[in-house]
């Protein structure tokens, strides 16, 4: 096999897992409000810090960014997994700061437990809360949150 057609091979080889965790996907409409996710994804009251860093703990999400998100992420969350270049769009740089910081604990939240098209985002961002309960997904966002302080 040639290089040009071994490095075609890896990346096809995870897209039916990629594909499927975005099967039976929740639409926009039909997604939960907020309020209703989990009791700990509270909005945040006047004067009181909420947020991964007060929720999940970075180590143990660790683990679970290796084995769901670095195929399309990669492990430093540069956006460049061996499924990168075959995605359209290409997957969220979680090491970009500006970016990170952009974006509220709540809508990564969402974003993992009901999937992309929940958030108008892409279908191939899967519905993790199939496979991670809700403490993991804060833990998730911890970690993914310590990936942007680390390129600071």
């Amino acid at each position: 096999m040639t290089g040009a057609a071994a490095a075609l091979c890896v990346p096809l080889a995870f897209m039916p897992a990629a594909l499927l965790c975005g099967e039976g996907v929740e639409s926009p409409s039909t997604a939960p409000p907020l309020a209703q996710i989990s009791p700990r994804a509270q909005l945040p009251r006047a004067g009181r810090a909420f947020g991964a860093r007060s929720h999940g703990i970075a180590e143990r999400g660790r683990e679970h960014y290796a084995t769901y998100c670095t195929p399309c992420h990669g492990t430093r969350g540069e956006g460049d997994g061996p499924l990168a270049d075959v995605l359209v769009p290409r997957p969220a740089r979680h090491s970009d700061a500006a970016f990170m910081n952009s974006l509220s604990d709540e809508h990564l939240f969402r974003l993992l437990k009901d999937g992309g098209p929940a958030l108008g985002k892409s279908p191939l961002m899967g519905v993790w809360s199939r496979i991670l309960s809700d403490e993991q997904i804060w833990d998730l966002i911890a970690f993914i949150r310590s990936l942007a302080r680390q390129s600071d």
